[in-house]
Formats: structure tokens, sequence, C-alpha cells
């Protein structure tokens, strides 16, 4: 909608009278609050943007309620803030356009989590395992392992193990040292490395380089 003055300028002169312009000013000013607030909404309801009661309904939209099934037990409430509410919000919108792959469930991690590294394997016998690396907090570790932010697949068993990650953002259990310019090869090989055997192979492939190894606990 035009400034109200786009209206009133367009006023006969014979008709430009103090108390009908008044009128005429209120009510375009009834009109334009309701246009202003009709364009608001779709900024208000917008997942980055959305907070208290616009959240609640967004929620209720994508299928996620704002009281957890669990008791955080780093003492918070079971009752989400405005923050982690979102976050989750956007982990279930996730989970819902989820196309069942790993690849994608990779993608899903990295988009909520881009800090943090994550591998899945599928353990052939209608379980996978899922390793969270780096240091998340407890609270992200609870969220993860009820359901919070990783799509399940109908009918699977998902086991979780988090371990912590070094300045490299890599399992301590690996224990890999290395210099500056081997960091990226060797990273993206260790980065696969989720079983004691691969773990093993990874060691080998780089014992002959400026590393070493720490005794894993995995």
């Amino acid at each position: 909608m035009h400034e109200i003055s786009h209206y009133t300028k367009r006023v006969v002169p014979e008709h430009r009278k103090p108390k009908f312009l008044s009128w005429l000013m209120t009510c375009l000013e009834v009109v334009a609050y309701g246009e202003a607030a009709m364009l608001s909404i779709p900024d208000a309801f917008d997942l980055n943007n959305a907070v208290g009661k616009q959240l609640d309904i967004t929620g209720e939209i994508v299928g996620l309620d704002r009281l957890l099934n669990f008791q955080p037990q780093d003492g918070r409430s079971a009752y989400l803030d405005d923050d982690t509410y979102r976050l989750l919000q956007k982990a279930k919108i996730s989970q819902n356009h989820w196309d069942g792959t790993i690849p994608g469930m990779y993608e899903l991690w990295e988009n909520l989590f881009p800090d943090y590294g994550i591998r899945v394997k599928d353990n052939q016998n209608m379980t996978m395992t899922v390793y969270i690396l780096g240091n998340t907090d407890a609270f992200i570790r609870e969220l993860a392992a009820n359901g919070y932010i990783i799509p399940r697949p109908e009918g699977v068993m998902v086991n979780y193990e988090f371990t912590y990650g070094t300045e490299y953002n890599l399992p301590v259990y690996l224990g890999i040292h290395l210099e500056a310019q081997l960091h990226y090869y060797i990273s993206n090989a260790i980065a696969q490395a989720v079983t004691a055997q691969e773990r093993s192979l990874a060691s080998q492939a780089f014992a002959g380089h400026k590393e070493y190894l720490v005794t894993g606990t995995a």
C-alpha cells in the first residue's frame, strides 16, 4: 500500500477541508496497519526469525513439540528455549526431507553442525552405528541419542558412539599428530576410519611419516 499521503494528495481542492482530511486519514490508517500486519507474517514465521508463539506454530507444522521427551542431565529445562527449538525444527525438517541414504545423512548433519564430524556404519543386521566426532557438549549428545537430530530408517536400531576431537577435529582415539603439509590427505583418510580394522590400516599406511600413534580406547 502506498503512503497515506499518496491518497490524501488526490483529494480535489474543493474537498480539502481539515475535518474531511482527518476522517480520511483515520480510515486509511486502519487499512495501512492491517496491510503492514499482513506483510509481516512471512518474516514472522520464517524459521530464522520466528520467536515464541510463532515458533510454536511452525513446530506444530513440522511435527515437533517444544517439550522434550526426556529430562536433560545437565539440569536445564526440558522445555526448549527459542534457539534450541529453532535448531531442532531445522533438524526435523531435514529428517522429513531425508532421502534415506548415508550421504544424505552426512549432508543433514553438516548443515546443522559444521564444526563436528559424523560417520555412519551400516551393520547389515537392521542396526547402524552413528559415530559423532568432535567436542560436542553433553546436551547435543543427548539430543542425538534421543532421535532429535539424526534420522532413523523404519525398523532400524541406532547405536551412538561419541568421540572427542583433537585440534584437527579428528577422533582422539586415533592419536594422529602430523606435519601440516600432510594434514589434508591424512585427515580425509582418517575421517573414514570408524572400525578397529580401518584404524589399523590407516596407521600402517602412514607409519613412514612423522606422526606418532597414541593407544586408543575405542
